[in-house]
């Protein structure tokens, strides 16, 4: 999923169609970008388990399972993605002593690129309270400029925030699009052993032999 307005040209195309539920795959390449970063700066390790809660076709997912963790994914929609795939929504899973209510599994670390609006605040809170029982890490795909409204200002105050990731190249939503993309992305990183330490702002370089 991704964060793009209604009738907005952010993927090169104005005037677009939006997808049901906001369903617009993550390239490879801004996976890669979160979890390169979360293994150098050793938020995650080779002993966690991710959760991708809004899985789609599998993107992210595909990524993620190239590195040495134990991988789940889930999604409300149930969009053909591996045998493994739970449906399940997101925000009604309780998470209770650290297993998911739904996903029958324990997680450490919940990855993902949320869906647009509202949904997006309340996935971010959700995870956060889930992790604050796991002291996990949680990491959120959102436009650039996600932290400078006062509304969310709680999100950063009251939660242990960790890492900004600025994404220096602008993912493309829609394969074979022509025009420039309009908006810069993040990755926002929440880490419950970052408690009382100032979160830091890094900026992700995307190699020229990444999709």
């Amino acid at each position: 999923m991704s964060f793009i307005t209604t009738n907005d040209d952010a993927m090169g195309n104005s005037n677009f169609k939006r997808n049901e539920l906001d369903y617009y795959p993550t390239p490879k390449w801004v996976t890669v970008a979160v979890m390169d970063t979360l293994l150098k700066h050793n938020h995650i390790n080779h002993n966690y388990s991710i959760w991708e809660p809004a899985c789609g076709e599998g993107h992210m997912v595909k990524v993620l399972e190239e590195y040495p963790n134990q991988v789940f994914y889930s999604d409300i929609k149930d969009y053909g993605y591996g045998r493994d795939f739970i449906i399940g929504n997101f925000l009604l899973d309780q998470g209770k002593n650290g297993e998911s209510s739904f996903l029958n599994k324990t997680f450490t670390s919940i990855i993902t690129n949320p869906p647009y609006g509202d949904d997006a605040e309340k996935f971010i809170e959700h995870a956060l309270k889930i992790s604050s029982k796991l002291i996990g890490v949680s990491a959120f795909l959102l436009r650039n400029e996600y932290d400078c409204s006062k509304g969310r200002a709680h999100l950063f105050n009251q939660y242990p925030f960790a890492r900004k990731l600025v994404l220096t190249s602008r993912p493309r939503w829609i394969e074979g699009s022509t025009g420039a993309p309009r908006h810069n992305y993040a990755w926002y990183i929440w880490d419950y052993k970052h408690i009382n330490k100032s979160p830091v702002i890094e900026y992700y370089i995307k190699p020229k032999d990444q999709t």
